[in-house]
């Protein structure tokens, strides 16, 4: 986290060239600094903004959404709740009315431990997503199913969410998205759903997906997958794909980091014994010379 002030600079003073850049829980004269690395940067394609869940930093990065739609700028958007709400707590985010020119520009969504269910509806729910491909959500008690529904519907270019350790949604509504597989303009949707296993698993899901809503996966071919990743650690995958279109839903509920972790095996000399420690050692130095 750094305070960030106003650069005081004129155009013609300096240029940059980068492609993107990044505000992580920066405090200060944010607005003007963006505005001002704007300015600087002709060839900006994405602003990353990293935010704390306040009305202010939420109006900062609605007021940025003009300029960014004019310059044809992405903005990666993420959202910390570092405190919880008190009892007591009234939304901040009533009133908040996002631009139009939101939906044209947020490219990447992320928030962490956020409760205020009112900033979901609100900045969610207002519109449809023309250029959001990835989502992820954690430990969000503010996410219910009808901002996945929302989401299901009026995201046509998403690629990625992830719903993680959040308990109001149910272990079914990843359905909405099977259902909403032929609007999707995206071929391939990545969805890693991870939950506590004794509330609910993607095995029962996939039951009920070919028992209970058969008619979603009619002209569809379905296939669940159980991995074992390491003695304690399993992981499961459903992956469904329209035979005409060849559009895919893979979810999973692990990440990349388990999906290519091995287990692996070292084998070295007999255990050494007591009675003769330096020869054992002797051996072993030999062998790592010759080789």
């Amino acid at each position: 986290m750094c305070k960030i002030c106003a650069l005081n600079l004129q155009d013609e003073q300096i240029a940059m060239n980068l492609k993107m850049i990044k505000f992580d829980l920066c405090y200060g004269n944010i607005a003007s600094s963006i505005r001002d690395f704007l300015s600087l940067n002709p060839k900006l394609s994405i602003l990353a903004l990293n935010v704390l869940c306040n009305r202010e930093s939420l109006d900062i990065a609605c007021n940025i959404c003009c300029e960014l739609r004019r310059r044809r700028i992405g903005l990666h958007l993420s959202i910390l709740q570092n405190y919880p709400e008190p009892k007591s707590f009234e939304s901040p985010f009533l009133d908040l009315k996002p631009p139009t020119s939101l939906f044209y520009v947020l490219t990447k969504f992320e928030a962490s431990f956020v409760e205020d269910i009112v900033l979901f509806r609100t900045l969610l729910m207002s519109g449809t997503f023309k250029v959001l491909r990835e989502c992820k959500f954690v430990e969000c008690d503010a996410l219910t199913s009808e901002v996945l529904q929302h989401i299901s519907e009026s995201a046509p270019t998403l690629r990625k969410i992830g719903v993680l350790s959040c308990t109001k949604p149910k272990d079914t509504d990843v359905i909405m998205f099977i259902a909403s597989i032929s609007a999707r303009t995206t071929p391939h949707l990545q969805i890693t759903w991870r939950r506590d296993r004794r509330i609910g698993s993607l095995a029962a899901c996939y039951l009920a997906l070919v028992h209970e809503h058969r008619e979603m996966i009619k002209g569809k071919k379905a296939r669940f997958f159980a991995k074992t990743f390491s003695e304690s650690e399993e992981g499961e995958e459903i992956v469904i794909w329209e035979r005409d279109t060849g559009k895919s839903v893979q979810i999973r509920d692990y990440n990349d980091h388990q999906k290519y972790r091995t287990l692996g095996f070292i084998i070295g000399a007999e255990p050494v014994r007591d009675d003769a420690p330096a020869a054992v050692m002797d051996e072993l130095m030999s062998k790592l010379e010759c080789s």
